[in-house]
């Protein structure tokens, strides 16, 4: 499931950079940072507010259903 939620965390615009700042600090669990994801999360990576206001669009318009369908 961990791929998944990767997959899904690039989908909605993050990159290779904000993966490493993110994941290699604190959080090992795709799913579970996907869940939490808001503007104060994400300011404490200093993402642009820009950047969190794209991302967090994304997240809602982006059906994850979809893209688990198309890593199966």
């Amino acid at each position: 499931m961990g791929k998944k939620y990767l997959a899904l965390l690039h989908k909605i615009g993050f990159t290779h950079k904000n993966f490493f700042e993110i994941f290699s600090e604190n959080y090992l669990d795709f799913k579970d940072f996907y869940e939490k994801l808001d503007f104060q999360v994400l300011k404490k990576y200093k993402i642009s507010e820009q950047k969190i206001s794209q991302i967090l669009e994304n997240k809602v318009k982006i059906n994850p259903k979809d893209i688990f369908e198309k890593i199966d």
